[in-house]
């Protein structure tokens, strides 16, 4: 929801993710969907360390490969603003979080994107959370 769209190109990992904020007094919602719904509690080291966080997943058929589906889920309430009708966290909690209970720490997108705000700049819609490689794909650079 940050970058500018584009396909994501995976060099580190074998699977996207989303991570989703919860409303506590509401989650059980969502965690009632996702199991009707063929997801399933996937265990990650982040489990015992952060009291809030889930991650739901699930695969997928898409033509003849099998498509994992993951869901990281954090109950909590955040900072947010309204961005073509969705709350999107704000980018500096979010960012807080890559030091702590994520992984992506390496990403691309997250190095940029903690440049640009060190900048005082919005990273928002920004093409260079694109990586190099997927910009001269997409004709940005």
């Amino acid at each position: 929801m940050m970058s500018p769209v584009h396909v994501e190109v995976k060099k580190m990992h074998d699977h996207s993710d989303v991570d989703l904020f919860l409303i506590p007094e509401t989650a059980w919602k969502v965690f009632m969907l996702l199991k009707e719904n063929g997801f399933r509690k996937w265990w990650t080291k982040y489990d015992t360390k952060t009291p809030n966080f889930s991650r739901y997943g699930t695969t997928v058929q898409k033509g003849k490969k099998r498509v994992k589906v993951i869901l990281d889920l954090f109950v909590e309430t955040v900072p947010y603003r309204m961005i073509n009708g969705y709350k999107i966290i704000e980018v500096e909690h979010l960012l807080s979080l890559y030091s702590s209970i994520h992984s992506s720490g390496r990403c691309w997108a997250v190095q940029q994107a903690i440049r640009l705000v060190a900048n005082k700049i919005d990273p928002l819609g920004r093409i260079e959370l694109i990586s190099e490689f997927q910009g001269e794909v997409y004709g940005f650079r």
